[in-house]
């Protein structure tokens, strides 16, 4: 199998993005995974975005600003990090794609190419969801529909489209 051919013909299936988001890490405790359990069940309830990525000292929130009163309230702690006007930028694959060696790799490092900053990074199966300044949205969407998307690569005689 050549493994590089199979990366360099890797296509998104598509782009999603979600901008006005804040961040806010916490410490890892048993009395924040309680707190969040409570929080998360709320606002999944809502239908209000509202993501968390969990490591192994630190839980990190990603929600709409205007919950950022809410959410300290709930938690009643100092957090250890907030991070204002970010922006997640999803990537959505083909499953085909998931066990190709280095590919998330790829994509991550056509964004560092640009000199973005990846404040946080989750992932599924087939989707890649990386949150950065806000600002840097439009040329790290541009960046990756450009390097990956369906219809991006030029034929002679044709122009490439915008959709993927």
């Amino acid at each position: 199998m050549n493994l590089r051919a199979k990366r360099d013909d890797f296509r998104i299936k598509h782009l999603t993005v979600q901008s006005n988001l804040c961040a806010v890490t916490y410490s890892k405790s048993s009395g924040v995974l309680n707190k969040l359990r409570s929080l998360y069940g709320k606002k999944t309830a809502d239908n209000t975005f509202f993501a968390v990525t969990q490591g192994t000292a630190e839980v990190t929130l990603l929600f709409d600003p205007s919950h950022e009163r809410e959410v300290r309230q709930h938690f009643q702690e100092v957090p250890r990090n907030i991070t204002p006007h970010l922006a997640g930028l999803g990537v959505h694959f083909d499953e085909k794609y998931a066990e190709i060696p280095g590919l998330l790799y790829y994509v991550l490092q056509q964004i560092s190419m640009q000199n973005i900053t990846i404040c946080e990074v989750s992932s599924t199966f087939t989707e890649l969801v990386l949150y950065i300044p806000e600002k840097d949205l439009p040329l790290a969407f541009d960046t990756l529909f450009n390097c990956f998307g369906a219809s991006s690569r030029v034929l002679p005689g044709k122009h490439a489209g915008r959709s993927s």
